[in-house]
């Protein structure tokens, strides 16, 4: 490279700064344009995990509840199936819970994996 086209490179780059301007514009737009998406898909991700959680919650004391209702008062109706069903739900909100979570991992994984390849 000659002396008038390091003057001209972008610092520690060995480009020349037009072409270093250019790159930095497209991945600043590409960011500023990704940001507000993975931002609002996580934000999202977040709301149904705690309702998940909330629900889980839920589930946990309507069981606690049955269990003592059918161990108290000899209740004819057995409450066995139900109890299955509410511990089944939620395993099932669990593994959603997990995908979910492993889904915004890779979604902010990937994203930045394709700016960073951007910028070389």
């Amino acid at each position: 490279m000659s002396s008038e086209e390091e003057a001209l490179s972008a610092p520690g780059t060995g480009r020349i700064a037009g072409e270093y301007d250019t790159q930095e514009a497209v991945t600043e737009g590409l960011l500023s344009l990704l940001t507000p998406a993975v931002q609002e898909v996580d934000d999202r991700v977040r709301s149904v995990r705690q309702s998940q959680v909330d629900l889980q919650h839920s589930i946990e004391i309507l069981n606690d509840d049955l269990k003592k209702i059918s161990e108290s008062h000899g209740i004819p109706a057995d409450l066995n199936p139900y109890v299955k069903k509410l511990n089944n739900t939620r395993r099932r909100i669990n593994i959603v819970n997990n995908i979910l979570q492993n889904a915004q991992v890779c979604t902010i994984r990937n994203t930045f994996d394709q700016l960073s390849n951007t910028n070389t």
